[in-house]
């Protein structure tokens, strides 16, 4: 009977390690040290095949080679998430108004209203693809 035990035993710890090995095949390359700011993946997206990334939360630590323990600094919640569902925060610098010049201000200026203008023109009337040319609207 104890035969039987171990070997059972021994099957169910090969099954996991091939489970686990396999797994970590497709598990992407990535290292992340404690503190640094990350985004997490929202597993149920509203827009069906497109993904939605929740951040910047927080590295807490890591608790194997493919597991980190990923904490909220507003909340304070923490949650273990894969490898592959957490990816690096990229900070973008905050762009002040002043740093451009007026004649990139009226050209950004120009392009929001033309824009304006098209999805006025367009919002009641579909766009056929038969549209002739002289019915779409002019480009300045």
């Amino acid at each position: 009977m104890e035969l039987f035990r171990e070997t059972a035993l021994y099957k169910d710890y090969m099954s996991r390690k091939k489970r686990v090995d396999d797994g970590s095949k497709y598990c992407l390359d990535r290292k992340f040290s404690e503190g640094n700011k990350v985004m997490v993946l929202i597993q149920e997206s509203p827009r069906g095949l497109s993904c939605s990334w929740e951040g910047p939360l927080i590295i807490d630590r890591q608790l194997g080679p493919y597991r980190y323990l990923v904490k909220d600094p507003d909340t304070q919640w923490t949650r273990v998430l894969h490898i592959n569902e957490i990816k690096s925060f990229v900070e973008r610098p905050f762009v002040n108004s002043n740093d451009f010049t007026p004649k990139q201000v009226l050209m950004m200026s120009a392009i929001a209203e033309e824009t304006a203008e098209m999805s006025a023109t367009f919002a009641n009337k579909p766009l056929d693809i038969d549209t002739p040319a002289d019915e779409l609207p002019n480009r300045h």
